[in-house]
């Protein structure tokens, strides 16, 4: 697992979520006439479900991507150190997109001043990357 494979995980949960919405607005419902294949013969109205070529490989790259995510997440929640587990969760996984390192430390250390919390940054980006150096 590298860094760029961790800050890929937002863009992921989004793709996937994109592909679901284009599975379900891609299936293709509609009825059709039709009788038993033994006798009597009655004909009645069946219906008949289909996925497209673009909702087929659309699943597809989902089933991938989720794979991807399980991934990245089972390598997080089996990070032994709790504070670089909680520091990679919080950059990395959980938020918005991009957060700066000083959100990450008020996350972690709501309780602390503003001087402390700021003192506090470089100290846990150096965690975080010498651990990421080391994986």
């Amino acid at each position: 697992m590298t860094k760029d494979d961790l800050k890929q995980y937002r863009s992921i949960i989004a793709e996937i979520e994109e592909l679901n919405k284009t599975i379900r607005d891609s299936t293709v419902h509609d009825t059709v006439k039709g009788s038993d294949k033994d006798y009597p013969y009655t004909q009645h109205t069946m219906s008949v479900k289909g996925a497209t070529y673009e909702c087929a490989t659309a699943i597809q790259r989902c089933q991938q991507l989720k794979a991807q995510r399980d991934a990245i997440k089972h390598f997080v929640d089996n990070i032994p150190d709790s504070l670089i587990r909680r520091i990679i969760r919080h950059k990395y996984i959980n938020g918005k997109e991009d957060i700066k390192w000083i959100d990450v430390v008020k996350i972690m250390y709501p309780d602390l001043s503003a001087d402390k919390q700021f003192r506090l940054v470089d100290s846990v980006k150096k965690k975080c990357a010498r651990f990421l150096k080391k994986i």
